[in-house]
């Protein structure tokens, strides 16, 4: 295998990303294809969509315990520390959405736990949604609630209606 590397320079060793078998069939050419024929037809019924109305949602995970970045320490010293909130973290997933001009809604925060505490949203921004699941992860019910949230913060009604892109592929 070595010699077949050193003849095609353009190839190396990658690790592979894990991809789940859903996230594979459903994020195809032929899928993505469809997802802007829907989204081109959307914006043709739309007759004056302004930018600040086309919203991208998203989720993300948040540790809640970073990794130290590298420090300056004396050669020899055998180990080396650094303050962080504790040494196990929990993920924390964080669902926001922002327009093509740059605005965001205030983000919907899941912690993983039974019981939600208003302390979780200490320096979170104005008007975050704090909520709780087991798992630390959004569901269909979660979810409701948070679209619910963008609708009162975005003010939507019939006369002045938005569209929101949700993409589960990338």
């Amino acid at each position: 295998m070595q010699g077949f590397l050193k003849r095609t320079p353009q190839l190396s060793w990658r690790s592979a990303q894990p991809t789940s078998i859903g996230r594979a069939v459903g994020c195809n050419s032929v899928q993505v294809g469809r997802f802007y024929d829907v989204l081109e037809e959307t914006y043709q019924g739309q007759q004056h969509i302004q930018p600040s109305h086309i919203w991208n949602v998203d989720e993300t995970g948040l540790v809640t315990v970073h990794r130290p970045s590298k420090v300056l320490a004396p050669k020899g010293q055998k180990q080396v520390g650094k303050v962080t909130s504790g040494e196990k973290g929990r993920t924390i997933t964080a669902v926001c959405a922002f327009n093509a001009v740059g605005t965001y809604v205030a983000p919907m925060l899941v912690f993983p736990r039974v019981y939600f505490n208003d302390r979780l949203l200490h320096g979170a921004p104005p008007q975050t949604v704090g909520v709780t699941s087991r798992s630390g992860w959004i569901d269909q019910e979660l979810f409701k609630n948070w679209v619910e949230h963008f609708i009162r913060m975005v003010k939507q009604s019939t006369d002045d209606q938005h569209i929101l892109l949700l993409s589960a592929c990338l």
